[in-house]
């Protein structure tokens, strides 16, 4: 699952927030995403008709990991 998308203002750049389902091989799925990036970009290009791709950086989403963190401190 994306979970968050973060486009810089002039749309040339965008970091995708990705956390698998169930939370399993994590690694796995962010490195066939870098993998195929380039193939993301053009995809991402052609459907939203923009002049150019923009970067797109995968990322792993631990946003989740930090509020299990702070539940438990609570």
């Amino acid at each position: 699952s994306v979970t968050e998308v973060r486009m810089t203002p002039d749309l040339r750049n965008a970091v995708a927030y990705v956390k698998p389902l169930l939370g399993e091989e994590e690694d796995v799925v962010i490195k066939a995403l870098r993998t195929n990036t380039a193939y993301l970009q053009r995809e991402v290009a052609k459907r939203l008709g923009l002049k150019f791709a923009p970067k797109l950086q995968f990322k792993p989403d631990e946003s989740f990991d930090e509020a299990d963190r702070i539940e438990r401190l609570l």
